[in-house]
């Protein structure tokens, strides 16, 4: 068993690299650790990339509630 993820051949939106897992309702990319949902063509390009920004400043602690 393989834990509950797929591997699949679809490319990373921000690394390209080719094979990423399928994991419940989204993915995932283990060479830049990008986490997106099936939901993820509903921003542009411009709003993906700020929302990764966004994401790594917050797992870095910049931000806090």
């Amino acid at each position: 068993m393989n834990g509950g993820y797929l591997v699949q051949e679809q490319p990373c939106p921000r690394c390209a690299n080719r094979r990423t897992v399928h994991i419940g309702d989204g993915s995932f990319c283990f060479n830049c650790r990008l986490q997106w949902s099936i939901l993820h063509g509903v921003f542009t390009l411009a709003e993906q990339a700020r929302l990764a920004i966004y994401r790594a400043a917050v797992g870095a602690g910049f931000y806090s509630d």
